[in-house]
């Protein structure tokens, strides 16, 4: 399970070349935020590249997951009697 830090970070490299300016720069550089894209690209979602984040193709794919999510609903029933 990743935490809201990882799809922050995600989601940042997806919509721009400057990361740290979605997130904060002192979230960026946090050693949280570090280790958070370390494991992304030891999972093969995220790649720096001449000092760019690159969101890989299974990144975008788990992106794409995230926001066709649907929201929950409601179900009202009866407790068991």
């Amino acid at each position: 399970m990743f935490t809201p830090l990882t799809v922050n970070i995600m989601l940042a490299c997806h919509v721009s070349k400057d990361p740290d300016d979605v997130v904060g720069t002192k979230v960026w550089h946090s050693i949280a935020a570090k280790e958070e894209r370390g494991l992304l690209v030891n999972e093969g979602m995220l790649e720096l590249e001449n000092g760019d984040w690159i969101v890989t193709d299974r990144g975008k794919v788990w992106i794409e997951r995230i926001l066709s999510t649907p929201l929950p609903t409601c179900v009202w029933t009866f407790p068991d009697d």
